[in-house]
């Protein structure tokens, strides 16, 4: 063989075990946390997967105690693998040990306090997902538990990887088959060795103070970090830098060689004489100790105090980049900009439009008003328009009970009239009005933009009531467009002014379907019923006498989608799915999809519950174009669980349902 050939076989031969660059491993990353999520039970991922705005992201600390996530022990076998194979995206071989070895001396802390303190189980460690796992858009991860917090967020194919804490207790197994074991022996021998190296000079700027603290400094909740303090690296000799270099990679390479990597490219990047080594507490084994590392971009420290200098805490932190802070920033700057050419806003007397890369859309000011104008959602993808009167379109408040008693006094559209093919056979009674749609007449919507979202916030307070009611309960609604996707994301809340025992809201969600015996859609998706084709709606019958659905008679389902499929009337092909889904399924109370004079009737009603003058009500939903179902229940499930909708300049946020 030839040397030239035997060059191309050994390249060949290590391509295998050669590691992608970083924004590889992001994808690598991505696609595990995909995998895991998608084994889960609903219940099991309504613990896992929370949004990437939610506070718990931030909310990480290494002691014993009640954590949010999706803890091993509630995993199968088949959950546990991929839950790791997630970890092993974030940690080198040598870091993935010592995390399993930490959760294992969960088994040796169990055996040593002998139920005295708290509850000591190596499958008591908390899996958790930030957002939606994708290698575009940001999202993150954590791995915590006792002694345990590692912190991963990515964007673009960048990643981040602080906090990360890693400490043993014991520090070293004393008795037992596991004695003389130490997780985080190298950090310890090699700090102590890196401080006995330097002259009595050095080391008298090295040592900081004479008893060690009890704990890491730069803990969970202190943002205000420390000060470089010590020895400087510039004055350091080449063999005493070299020995600093290797203890600085010691918490680096705990992580994957990418990660690794890339972090000490930055840290050099700001100057490696600008790095700082501070040492507290005794120089000798078995004495309290503590040391810091710290330069312009990052700080690392050890603590080995407690329990008679045999319990440890390291931790690695970012001055820039915890939780992947400055990565995110960067992320949503350059999406601003994005955003800011993806989305252009037009506003005239008569509506708002918003012409973006994936879709646009129209809001009402004057005439039929609240929601999307109708035939103004545009799928750029496809070409589809929405085909009914407006999607997310707002009517009375209401309860059940018959208005006949009083139907005389009732002012304006107030009066409800039912046994006919319009509203079935339940008696209700409009409790507020009127009909905001096709009576408020005129709105004033308000535009927010954020970095990589459009929104319309706007509200209306109804003006008549049923006697013994009073006027002037505020109807408000919220829809937000998210840059680049072909929904938008919304939510309709009730401040009352009336006590009621089972008050609801009536709307279009997502909107009627304008046909000519079905030529305009080829079939309609309930989730709590399944696919109905189109030759179901030929003649007109009544909401409650076929396809209904209601909660205290069916039951809550796992996601409440209503979807209607799209077909070109002069061709017959399929189109896309226009979807409404309710994000908290519990928040429906009825559902109507029935056939009238000409179109398809939308209608859900959200509340009937008991509700306080003061008290508000509500719900929040996804509305847009798909290309399938399995694509509705991935964005579904993404968002599930939520009620309302926040909004600032700053971003958006969906609120969970209250319990």
């Amino acid at each position: 063989m030839n040397l030239r050939l035997l060059s191309l076989f050994v390249l060949l031969a290590l391509a295998p075990f050669v590691r992608a660059h970083e924004d590889q491993l992001a994808g690598e990353m991505t696609v595990a946390a995909q995998h895991f999520l998608a084994v889960l039970t609903p219940e099991q991922k309504a613990k896992a997967q929370f949004q990437l705005t939610d506070e718990e992201r931030k909310n990480w600390h290494f002691i014993p105690r009640v954590r949010k996530g999706l803890p091993i022990k509630e995993m199968n076998q088949g959950q546990r693998l991929l839950a790791q194979a997630l970890l092993t995206t974030g940690l080198s071989p040598q870091g993935y040990g010592k995390a399993l070895g930490i959760m294992s001396l969960e088994d040796v802390l169990a055996e040593l306090e002998k139920g005295k303190g708290p509850i000591r189980d190596p499958e008591n460690y908390f899996f958790s997902i930030f957002g939606e796992p994708d290698a575009k858009q940001p999202w993150g991860w954590r791995v915590e538990g006792h002694h345990l917090s590692l912190n991963f967020a990515a964007a673009g194919g960048d990643l981040a990887a602080t906090p990360s804490f890693l400490g043993t207790n014991p520090g070293e197994v004393k008795e037992g088959p596991r004695a003389g074991t130490r997780f985080l022996a190298s950090e310890e021998e090699f700090g102590r060795a890196f401080v006995k190296s330097l002259s009595e000079e050095e080391r008298k700027r090295a040592i900081i103070l004479a008893e060690a603290p009890k704990d890491v400094v730069n803990a969970p909740g202190r943002h205000d970090w420390t000060k470089p303090d010590g020895v400087q690296q510039k004055t350091l000799s080449p063999e005493q830098r070299a020995a600093l270099v290797h203890l600085i990679h010691l918490y680096l390479d705990r992580h994957r060689s990418e990660i690794a990597t890339d972090e000490w490219t930055k840290i050099e990047k700001a100057g490696l004489g600008n790095i700082y080594f501070a040492w507290a507490g005794g120089l000798e084994p078995g004495q309290p100790h503590y040391y810091r590392v710290q330069g312009p971009t990052f700080v690392l420290e050890y603590d080995n105090t407690q329990n008679n200098a045999n319990h440890v805490h390291t931790l690695w932190r970012s001055t820039e980049n915890d939780f992947g802070d400055d990565l995110l920033k960067r992320h949503y700057e350059q999406s601003h900009t994005a955003a800011a050419a993806a989305f252009t806003v037009e506003e005239t007397p008569e509506r708002i439009t918003l012409r973006g890369s994936a879709l646009e859309a129209s809001i009402k000011k004057t005439g039929y008003v609240s929601g999307v104008e109708s035939k103004s959602f545009l799928d750029k993808k496809t070409g589809a328009r929405d085909l009914g009167f407006g999607l997310d379109i707002q009517d009375w408040i209401m309860e059940p009970g018959s208005d006949e008693a009083y139907r005389d006094q009732l002012p304006g559209d107030l009066p409800y009239q039912f046994n006919n093919k319009y509203h079935g056979a339940t008696a209700k009674r409009s409790i507020e009005g009127p009909q905001i749609c096709t009576k408020a007449r005129e709105l004033h919507p308000h535009i927010i933009q954020g970095k990589d979202f459009t929104a319309i916030e706007q509200s209306w307070n109804y003006t008549i009531a049923a006697p013994g009611k009073q006027t002037g309960s505020e109807w408000k609604q919220t829809l937000v467009f998210p840059a680049g996707q072909r929904y938008f994301i919304s939510s309709d809340r009730i401040l009352s002014r009336n006590d009621g025992e089972k008050l609801f809201f009536r709307q279009d969600m997502p909107g009627h379907i304008k046909h000519k015996g079905g030529d305009t859609f080829s079939e309609v998706y309930l989730s709590y019923r399944g696919k109905i084709p189109a030759k179901e709606f030929v003649e007109d019958f009544a909401p409650d006498e076929k396809f209904n659905y209601r909660r205290d008679r069916d039951g809550v389902p796992q996601r409440m989608i209503r979807a209607y499929h799209t077909r070109d009337p002069q061709t017959g092909a399929d189109g896309p799915w226009l979807a409404g889904m309710t994000l908290n399924p519990s928040d429906t109370s009825e559902a109507w999809c029935h056939q009238r004079t000409g179109y398809v009737c939308l209608i859900q009603e959200v509340g009937e519950r008991p509700v306080k003058a003061g008290e508000s009500f509500g719900a929040a939903y996804i509305v847009g174009w798909f290309d399938s179902i399995e694509e509705m229940e991935k964005v579904y499930d993404q968002y599930r669980g939520n009620s309302a909708l926040e909004v600032t300049t700053d971003g958006w946020k969906l609120v969970p349902s209250k319990p």
